[in-house]
């Protein structure tokens, strides 16, 4: 009798696993579903990021803004122009000028473009309309990585310290 129970607990535990098994199987293709639901904002966030980022690429692509910068890699190399630059500086339209040898602080109230006119010299934009001179020259002519080399720009916090300038230029 003992083996009859045997292959009958046998027989009856496969059925059991064939069972057990076809209900995961089932469960398995229904919960396929609530994956798919539960990774679909994954991929929208994934998709908006992409597109966001597209036309980030589109401004950092642009040949025209940064040609130059990429034609060298070497800092002694500046497009067939004396290493030694003067430094007379204008901004052509918009009527100022900066001779050679001085030194240059741009002085305003917030938003009246002294930070608009340092990255504008410094080839961060091109201007829309006009064009700005570097000893007579067009900056858009001067390899990018060596005109800004060659340019110091010191840029001032409004409230660094509290102080005036020279006290906060002290404390730095």
């Amino acid at each position: 009798m003992a083996v009859i129970e045997l292959k009958a607990f046998g027989k009856a535990g496969i059925v059991a696993e064939e069972v057990i098994s076809s209900i995961r199987t089932v469960l398995v293709y229904n919960g396929q579903e609530q994956e798919i639901h539960r990774s679909v904002s994954f991929f929208q966030a994934l998709y908006e990021t992409r597109r966001a980022a597209y036309g980030i690429w589109q401004i950092i692509d642009q040949v025209d803004a940064f040609s130059c910068f990429f034609l060298s890699q070497s800092s002694e190399i500046n497009m067939g122009f004396d290493n030694d630059l003067e430094g007379d500086i204008q901004f052509s339209n918009v009527y100022f000028f900066y001779p050679h040898g001085q030194p240059v602080a741009l002085v305003g109230s917030s938003g009246s473009g002294k930070s608009t006119c340092a990255q504008l010299l410094q080839r961060f934009y091109n201007p829309q309309s006009g064009s700005i001179l570097i000893d007579g020259k067009e900056a858009k002519e001067y390899n990018l990585k060596w005109l800004r080399e060659h340019i110091g720009v010191v840029n001032r916090e409004p409230a660094l310290f509290g102080f005036d300038l020279a006290t906060d230029e002290q404390c730095t």
